[in-house]
């Protein structure tokens, strides 16, 4: 025979980040920044929302009945690399769009990839660095990071 006390308290969910750099500042009036999260990806439920950084909201309406997390077929080779990188998708179902972002989060580059082949990154270009690169197709996001050195 086993016994247990249980108890249950109210949770409050506090907006947290983890990041590389960052800070805050409380004065004449109050500013949260980070560095390093280029690109806030969102998903959400129901009843949740999940984001990257300080975009949560404190209040969250959601018609969203499922969380997807899509595990992204696109392929990056070489990474890293010294030069150009070749993006490569077995099954791509239509033409994409390809931006990449630099870590300040600027747009490096923005093209069309067509469906049924093997799309060119010009990193030879780039100065090394680390980009956040996304892929757009049928209405879901493919994120890379590519490594340029």
């Amino acid at each position: 025979m086993c016994a247990g006390i249980f108890s249950a308290t109210a949770q409050s969910a506090e907006r947290e980040i983890m990041s590389a750099t960052g800070g805050s500042y409380s004065g004449t009036f109050s500013a949260d920044w980070t560095v390093g999260n280029l690109v806030g990806e969102t998903g959400s439920t129901t009843n949740n929302l999940i984001t990257q950084g300080f975009q949560q909201p404190i209040i969250v309406q959601s018609t969203n009945s499922l969380l997807q997390v899509i595990g992204s077929s696109v392929k990056l080779m070489p990474n890293p690399s010294g030069g150009d990188a070749l993006l490569y998708w077995s099954t791509m179902p239509t033409d994409a769009v390809v931006l990449v972002y630099n870590t300040a989060g600027a747009l490096v580059y923005d093209a069309t990839w067509q469906a049924g082949q093997s799309h060119v990154l010009p990193g030879k270009f780039w100065l090394p660095g680390v980009y956040q690169i996304a892929v757009l197709c049928e209405g879901n996001r493919h994120m890379l990071k590519y490594v340029r050195f």
